[in-house]
């Protein structure tokens, strides 16, 4: 199609497209429309196709013209939005439009795109790596979550004491004893002395029995010299006790055939090295994503970032499985959404300049090392990456550690060493 057009930047993200579209060109269109809607007409006196055109035009001529006019622009729009290769993010509204029959059909129309990136800065970041040694505090931490995991649960037949765990219903009463409707909790894990429920209800409780029912009363101080109280009345179904493990080599054996405890002392501290590390990684990644979004300022279309929270909602709602307020949780993340969008949008355009692409014989290195290491069947682990995204996924994955290597190549990389921070893994 001949066309004539001019485009406009109003905003990084906004674009005014002013079109002509020839008479001769728009000639076309109306041809095609009169040639089917004259197949298509019954006419009263003539047969259905056989209609003389100037009955046709002065019968349908309205509608045929609207319908023209949105074909021409919309193959018009196509078009220029190809040369031009822009990536629409909201389809705007024509603003204007205009016919002479003699000059044709001009209209202008204004949409919403990615935003134009000039990279004005991505090496040479300052960015800061810290490195979290590990101590022998976090060790002892590991261990005790270690000996927690494997400890034994047995049920104690006599009275409950601190530190016993019970499983009990639980109503609560108003202050005539009478139980409060829809304030009955069944089947809940109790450890008496952990002061989950507060220091009254762990005194009231330490004696209970297996089968019996408790009144418990819980005061609250609500300031000014004033207090209220809650009642409950506890029926005790379970009490368990639970055994830790002795620190011995025989435990260290049993759970990981390590030689002794110290062998295991060392294998935990190296786990731990290997989490830090990752950790660290991570966070100097995170650092470097903000570093380098200071550095290369830029809007980003409001349509895309509405886009974005409208994923995230939907997520969520599948998640959840239940109702919340969209409006709040648009409003808490939609910094985290600009965030993201602006770091796609970075990491595409550092690709673009940087000639970075992901073969398939690097998906294919990815996948083949992914199955040795997890010991998996190398046609298991093909056929799991081929269904739904998770091909596009990995390919995504693997850029944008690419875009990782130029950025980190050049960075100004300061690594500052940290301690005392508690492990959140503690095994392999």
């Amino acid at each position: 199609m001949n066309l004539e057009y001019n485009l406009t930047r109003l905003e990084s993200w906004l674009v005014e497209i002013e079109a002509k579209i020839p008479a001769d060109e728009l000639q076309k269109h109306f041809d095609k429309a009169w040639t089917e809607i004259r197949a298509k007409a019954t006419i009263p006196g003539f047969r259905k196709g056989k209609a003389p055109m100037e009955l046709v035009k002065a019968r349908y001529g309205k509608s045929v013209e609207a319908e023209v006019f949105d074909d021409a622009i919309t193959d018009a729009f196509r078009q220029i939005i190809a040369k031009e290769n822009l990536k629409i993010v909201e389809l705007g509204q024509v603003q204007e439009r205009h016919w002479e029959p003699k000059d044709g059909l001009r209209f202008k129309i204004t949409v919403q795109v990615e935003p134009e990136i000039e990279l004005k800065n991505y090496k040479g970041l300052r960015v800061v790596k810290e490195v979290q040694q590990v101590t022998e505090e976090d060790v002892e931490e590991a261990i005790a979550a270690l000996r927690e995991r494997y400890a034994t649960v047995r049920t104690v037949k006599g009275e409950a004491q601190k530190g016993h765990f019970v499983l009990a219903d639980f109503q609560e009463l108003d202050e005539a004893g009478l139980p409060i409707v829809g304030h009955k909790w069944e089947n809940r894990y109790v450890q008496i002395g952990s002061g989950d429920f507060g220091e009254q209800f762990d005194e009231q409780m330490v004696g209970v029995k297996k089968n019996e029912e408790r009144q418990v009363v819980m005061s609250f101080d609500k300031g000014q010299g004033s207090s209220d109280s809650q009642f409950f009345r506890v029926k005790v179904k379970k009490i368990e006790e639970k055994n830790l493990p002795e620190l011995n080599d025989e435990w260290a054996e049993e759970i990981g055939d390590y030689k002794d405890m110290q062998e295991l002392r060392e294998a935990i501290r190296k786990n731990l090295e290997r989490q830090f590390e990752r950790k660290a990684e991570e966070r100097m990644r995170q650092n470097l994503i903000d570093e380098l979004i200071r550095s290369n300022p830029f809007d980003i279309a409001p349509k895309m970032i509405e886009n974005y929270l409208d994923y995230y909602i939907e997520d969520l709602r599948k998640k959840l499985g239940r109702p919340f307020r969209e409006d709040e949780v648009r409003e808490e993340y939609r910094s985290d959404a600009i965030r993201a969008l602006k770091w796609y949008l970075l990491k595409k355009k550092i690709a673009e300049v940087e000639n970075l692409t992901v073969s398939d014989a690097e998906l294919d290195q990815v996948i083949e090392e992914f199955a040795k290491v997890h010991n998996q069947p190398i046609h298991k682990v093909r056929r799991y990456y081929q269904q739904d995204d998770r091909l596009d996924m990995l390919r995504e994955d693997i850029l944008e550690n690419k875009v990782f290597d130029i950025l980190l190549k050049s960075a100004d990389l300061k690594q500052v060493k940290l301690s005392g921070r508690k492990p959140e893994l503690v095994t392999q």
